[in-house]
């Protein structure tokens, strides 16, 4: 399958803490949440995150204006706006929309564009009580608008600071299968093949059907996932994709982080190890307007994956 990044989120971005705290098996020398703390922010990391304005209506992409170069030296975080809906659910995870910022330059991340329009889970039910992304959203309603900067270290070895405006956004309702969902059939080998009802145009969001249920851990975001797949066109039911074909399975490293498409991300975190899953992704959750490779542009996509292994 081709990879995409189609965003970056404060789990992305956030310090390795974090990652490993939210339950991302990270290396051995990663810090863990046990016994752990997150570091007090000095009083000018707290000033300068005071210092940021954000502007927009409720639910829109806010723009934040502040001086820049900014560079914190600790992760550090502000409630904007207390929101008024309902609470957020009490088992730790929270759904947001995010936009982040790059400090030293004052413009959004190339790797952000986008992510506003996609609300991502953070689970947040591991970390240290006092880590400033848990202050800013735990506990908290729909609607609070919360600011979250820390230093973050790109590819090339330097550090900037990461600005991330956070929305906290009501919990999707359960995902269900509809009428005249695609058939999925097995050979000897296993390798799957669907056959598409006359008419079926399609959902407005992802639904996930899980054809068979396995028996081993439940996919955490932040873990490295092996999975076997086929991909489809619901337009016109052409394989565009197919690790089953290629007699290889496909890593996805890490899961819930973006590195794949939403429908993906989405689909397979929460998913027990040894499960075979049918997605069927609507465009925004899968290539968008644009498509990709052999993808057209504005493609429902169905796969079939199952999940081979997860650490």
């Amino acid at each position: 399958m081709n990879r995409t990044a189609r965003g970056m989120t404060a789990l992305a971005l956030g310090a390795a803490l974090l990652l490993s705290a939210c339950g991302a098996d990270a290396s051995e020398d990663a810090p863990s949440a046990s016994g752990t703390s997150a570091a007090t922010p000095s009083a000018a990391d707290v000033a300068l995150l005071e210092s940021v304005t954000w502007s927009g209506e409720a639910g829109s992409q806010p723009v934040l204006s502040f001086t820049a170069p900014l560079t914190v030296s600790s992760d550090v975080s502000r409630v904007v706006t207390e929101g008024t809906g309902a609470e957020a659910a009490d088992d730790g995870t929270v759904w947001v929309r995010s936009v982040t910022y790059d400090g030293s330059t004052g413009e959004e991340f190339a790797q952000s564009v986008g992510s506003w329009d996609v609300p991502e889970m953070l689970d947040l039910s591991g970390a240290p009580a006092d880590h400033p992304l848990v202050t800013a959203l735990s506990g908290k309603k729909v609607g609070t608008q919360s600011l979250y900067a820390g230093p973050f270290q790109q590819q090339d070895g330097t550090s900037v600071t990461a600005l991330s405006a956070l929305e906290i956004v009501e919990t999707p309702p359960a995902l269900t299968s509809e009428e005249g969902m695609p058939t999925v059939t097995f050979d000897e080998a296993g390798i799957p093949s669907i056959e598409i009802a006359p008419g079926f145009a399609g959902p407005e969001d992802l639904i996930i059907d899980v054809l068979s249920e396995g028996d081993g851990a439940v996919v955490e975001s932040g873990q490295t996932v092996t999975v076997n797949y086929t991909g489809w066109l619901q337009s016109t039911g052409a394989k565009f994709d197919s690790s089953w074909d290629r007699g290889t399975t496909f890593d996805v490293a890490p899961i819930g982080a973006g590195k794949v498409i939403a429908g993906w991300d989405q689909g397979l975190v929460g998913q027990q190890v040894g499960s075979t899953v049918l997605l069927v992704i609507p465009p925004d959750l899968g290539y968008g307007a644009a498509g990709g490779g052999s993808i057209p542009g504005g493609s429902t996509l169905i796969f079939v994956v199952e999940i081979v292994a997860a650490s």
